[in-house]
């Protein structure tokens, strides 16, 4: 955690009303302590992301990666209070927010560092999508499985060819989701990979691989 957090925002899921009300009194708190409190309610997330220490989170897994993506050109950390929804890293119960707050004030709480991509989409040599995603990046057909060929290559030397459903590339974190399900496996938030998944590939030969982070993956 930063030596001294003076400011804190403050993110939670709309259309949580407890979620709200947890906001309002964990800014309560925060004020009573001297810190600066910046709601989501009244500034965009960027800009808090821009001014504050540290993110308060109040919701599942879905919000705390919608704060994630935003760390790209300023790293922030993030406390994720899981308020009933899927909490893989919204580790913080209700129960338990105050006295995490106030261990984070006082610096005892160690950040967990974690690696995000980005990516581009080209298509006839024109750029469709830049983003910066912490969890995976999915490539398919559509909504309907739907089997196709695809070239996989990294830092440009081509490593397969793969007839499948569909492909993951996750970052650690996004190893314990959807590339999770599809086979893939679980990539510790310290080792510095990546992992490229086949979903419901053709050939049974067709396994994930793990890279390094540094790589640069081309899916054509």
């Amino acid at each position: 955690m930063p030596p001294q957090i003076k400011t804190v925002g403050i993110v939670v899921k709309h259309n949580v009303p407890e979620a709200k009300k947890l906001a309002l009194e964990a800014g309560a708190f925060l004020e009573k302590k001297g810190k600066r409190v910046l709601y989501d309610s009244d500034h965009t997330k960027d800009l808090i992301v821009s001014k504050a220490d540290l993110m308060l989170v109040l919701g599942g897994d879905g919000t705390f990666l919608t704060v994630a993506r935003r760390m790209a050109k300023r790293s922030v950390p993030i406390l994720g209070v899981n308020m009933g929804q899927l909490g893989f890293l919204t580790e913080v119960k209700k129960s338990e927010l105050f006295a995490a707050l106030t261990a984070a004030l006082a610096g005892r709480l160690v950040a967990s560092e974690r690696t995000m991509m980005e990516c581009t989409h080209i298509r006839k040599g024109k750029i469709l999508l830049k983003t910066v995603v912490v969890n995976d990046v999915v490539v398919s057909r559509g909504a309907i499985a739907r089997i196709f060929d695809m070239q996989v290559l990294v830092d440009e030397l081509l490593v397969t060819n793969i007839k499948a459903d569909g492909l993951i590339i996750s970052t650690p974190t996004g190893s314990t989701a959807y590339g999770l399900a599809a086979g893939g496996p679980i990539i510790s938030p310290e080792v510095k990979a990546m992992a490229i998944v086949p979903i419901c590939p053709h050939s049974l030969t067709l396994r994930p691989i793990v890279i390094p982070d540094t790589s640069e993956i081309t899916v054509i």
